[in-house]
């Protein structure tokens, strides 16, 4: 359990972690056929900007971070039109990527995106066209990427390397290397002990992203804790907590259910296509552990 009473975010943020669809050109072994079967298609644009706007009316006070992911976004011919009209709003995006698209794509479209959180799948990945696509943001003077590399049981030393060769060919990206989890959930694949402690101290490396400050959040005593170590040391465990989920952070699903958080607590506030209202109490905890890093960070009080 944490050894703090409460997690205060720096900023009044609210994270929006949308999944946009389950079209995807990867089919991980380790990734749920629910989030790459193609069941679920991208939702028209308009439809998008209304459950957008009425959120950030809900609370205007807040700044608005807005995550997409799937499947792969990049894939939806309509999400650089998207872009451009979140561009107009000034709301801040954030794009989950396996960053496969085409070399000329992200040329054209990276300045729409705020940060870039690209996962790279040792199962399909391009190692080259990889390291181009960060080179190329990079050098468009985007600062913000943060790598994800998926560490598959076999590839954990495979993994620091290529994180060590990808700092040192694109300066001031961030690295962190992410143990797989069983099913999504909380407890990770069979890692050895000696595995775990390899990914553990190398969890974290290269340079940070602009927004970073935005993002931090802190316990009780004013000390910044990082949601990515609280998930990797297990600390990620807060039931019975009072926590701010549908408050600070909102979750739209594939099949355009809205909820609380990742982790579905309390059920489903309403769906895209409907009307529906957001709360506004916080919720007692009754999971096990807190999974997502926008989760970590929306606010959170031991009882």
């Amino acid at each position: 359990m944490p050894d703090y009473n409460r997690l205060i975010p720096k900023n009044d943020i609210l994270f929006i972690d949308w999944n946009l669809a389950t079209i995807c050109n990867y089919k991980c072994s380790y990734c749920s056929p629910s989030l790459h079967d193609g069941k679920n298609k991208f939702v028209e644009i308009e439809k998008i900007l209304n459950v957008l706007t009425k959120i950030k009316n809900t609370h205007p006070n807040k700044h608005v971070n807005v995550i997409f992911t799937g499947g792969e976004p990049t894939i939806w011919s309509g999400l650089p039109d998207l872009l451009f009209e979140l561009d107009k709003y000034k709301f801040e995006v954030q794009l989950i990527t396996n960053g496969s698209q085409k070399l000329e794509w992200w040329d054209k479209y990276a300045h729409l995106v705020d940060l870039f959180i690209m996962s790279y799948h040792w199962e399909f990945a391009n190692r080259d066209h990889f390291k181009e696509v960060c080179k190329i943001i990079r050098n468009k003077n985007h600062p913000n990427i943060k790598v994800n590399i998926l560490v598959l049981k076999d590839k954990v030393e495979e993994s620091i390397i290529l994180g060590k060769e990808i700092v040192s060919e694109v300066p001031g990206i961030a690295i962190a290397l992410r143990p797989i989890r069983v099913n999504h959930g909380i407890d990770f694949i069979d890692y050895t002990p000696e595995q775990l402690e390899l990914i553990n101290s190398n969890s974290r490396f290269g340079g940070m992203f602009r927004t970073a400050d935005t993002r931090k959040i802190y316990n009780e005593n004013i000390e910044v804790i990082d949601p990515d170590r609280i998930i990797l040391e297990k600390d990620n465990n807060f039931y019975g907590w009072k926590c701010y989920a549908g408050i600070d952070c909102i979750k739209i699903r594939e099949d355009g259910y809205i909820y609380r958080a990742n982790c579905n607590m309390g059920g489903p506030i309403g769906h895209i296509q409907d009307d529906f209202e957001l709360p506004v109490n916080p919720i007692i905890c009754n999971k096990n552990g807190c999974k997502c890093s926008a989760d970590i960070r929306a606010r959170k009080e031991k009882i």
